[in-house]
C-alpha cells in the first residue's frame, strides 16, 4: 500500500494538469471495518493501517505526499456493532488515532479526515437482532450514521449500492428496488428475468431514512455541538445539528443562514416518544421551520415510492418550534436563519 500511494502521487505530480494541492486526491487506506484502521497487525493482512502508514517511525511511513494533504482515511461499517459498546468504543479508538496523526512533516498540522463509505445491512446490533420490516433496516442505518459521524467524526456516511435486485432479506442492500420483466413490483421477477430487462422499481425504506441526512445536510455543512439532555441513548433518541457554510444559498437562490437537526429514535412503546424543542443563544429566532418524518408508516410497502420523508407541522413557540419524535421515527427539524450583515 505504502509503495502504491508513493507510486501513484509521483505520477500525479508529474501531470501538470492534475497536479498540486488542488489537484486530484488520493484517498487510503479504505478498510473493511473500523478496528482494521486501528488494530494490531494480523500476520500483514492490513490491519493497524493507522500506525503502519501515518506514524514517522514505521518502515511503511507514506510521508508527506502532495495529492495526499490532507489525508484522508475510509472505513466500511460492518462487523463493528454487535453491542452499543463496541459500536462507540471501535469508532472511539478511530477518532482518537485519527486525531493523534495530521499532515506534521510541513508544520501544516490537521487531523485525519474519517470517512465511513460502505454500509448495508451485514451483522446485526441493539436494536436490530433480526429484520422483520423493510423498514427495521432503514432505522438502523440512521443509528448507525449517527454513530459514525458524531463519534468516528466520520465526514460522511455512505450507502453500498443505489439499485440493485431484491432477492428477499427486506432491502438490505439498496436504496432502490429493482425487479426486471415486470410491470408491478415482484420479488420473483429476478429468478426469470436478467437485470437488463424493463421492470418495476421501489423505493425502499434505507433511501428516505438516509434522506434525512443528505437531503438536507448539504456539502460544505459543519456538523455544531448540541447542549442539553440529549447524550448517547443509542436505543432512545439520538440528535446532530448541522450548520451551513457562509454564502450558502437555498434550492431558490436566497442567501441564508441554515441549521439542520436529524433525531433518530430507536425507542419502542407508546411512552417512546419525546417532545423537543430547540433554542438558539443570543436570543436568534428562526424565520422559517420545516420538519420532515420518516416512520415505518411512511415507507411501508403498501405506501410504494410514496414519499417517505413526510412534512410534518410544528409548534412555533418563542424558543424556535416544539415538535414530537414519535417512537421507531427518524425526524429532520430545518431552520432558516436570516443572513445579518
Amino acid at each position: 500500500m505504502k509503495n502504491m500511494i508513493v507510486a501513484l502521487d509521483t505520477a500525479i505530480q508529474a501531470r501538470p494538469s492534475v497536479a498540486g494541492v488542488n489537484g486530484v486526491k488520493i484517498m487510503a487506506p479504505e478498510a473493511a471495518r473500523w478496528d482494521h484502521l486501528t488494530g494490531v497487525a494480523n500476520n500483514g493482512n492490513g490491519d493497524d493501517n493507522f500506525n503502519q502508514l501515518f506514524r514517522p517511525s514505521s518502515a511503511n511511513y507514506v510521508g508527506n505526499p502532495v495529492a495526499m494533504k490532507p489525508w484522508m482515511v475510509a472505513g466500511h461499517t460492518y462487523f463493528t456493532h454487535g453491542n452499543d459498546i463496541q459500536a462507540r468504543t471501535y469508532r472511539e479508538n478511530v477518532a482518537a488515532q485519527a486525531n493523534s496523526y495530521g499532515n506534521v512533516a510541513d508544520n501544516d498540522y490537521q487531523p485525519i479526515q474519517i470517512q465511513s463509505t460502505e454500509w448495508c445491512a451485514l451483522g446485526n446490533g441493539e436494536g436490530f437482532p433480526n429484520i422483520e420490516t423493510y423498514f427495521d433496516v432503514g432505522l438502523f442505518m440512521a443509528k448507525l450514521a449517527y454513530i459514525d459521524i458524531t463519534v468516528a467524526n466520520a465526514a460522511f456516511f455512505s450507502f453500498w449500492t443505489a439499485l440493485d435486485m431484491e432477492r428477499g432479506g427486506y432491502a438490505r442492500y439498496s436504496l432502490i428496488g429493482y425487479t426486471p420483466g415486470a410491470s408491478i413490483y415482484s420479488l420473483e421477477s429476478y429468478k426469470d428475468y436478467p437485470i437488463t430487462s424493463p421492470g418495476a422499481i421501489k423505493t425502499q425504506p434505507t433511501l428516505w431514512a438516509l434522506g434525512n441526512y443528505s437531503l438536507f445536510v448539504r456539502p460544505g455543512f459543519r456538523r455544531i455541538k448540541l447542549s442539553g439532555d440529549i447524550g448517547d441513548q443509542y436505543m432512545g433518541v439520538m440528535a446532530s445539528a448541522y450548520k451551513s457554510p457562509p454564502g450558502y444559498r437555498d434550492s431558490k437562490g436566497k442567501e441564508l443562514n441554515r441549521v439542520v437537526i436529524v433525531y433518530v429514535n430507536m425507542g419502542t412503546g407508546t411512552d417512546a416518544g419525546c417532545i423537543a424543542a430547540a433554542e438558539f443563544p443570543n436570543g436568534t429566532l428562526p424565520i422559517n421551520i420545516r420538519c420532515f418524518e420518516t416512520t415505518m408508516d411512511n415507507t411501508s410497502d403498501a405506501a410504494n415510492n410514496r414519499n417517505g420523508l413526510r412534512s410534518v407541522n410544528q409548534t412555533i413557540r418563542d424558543e424556535g418550534g416544539i415538535y414530537t419524535i414519535k417512537p421507531r421515527s427518524i425526524l429532520t427539524v430545518v431552520y432558516d436563519f436570516k443572513v445579518t450583515p
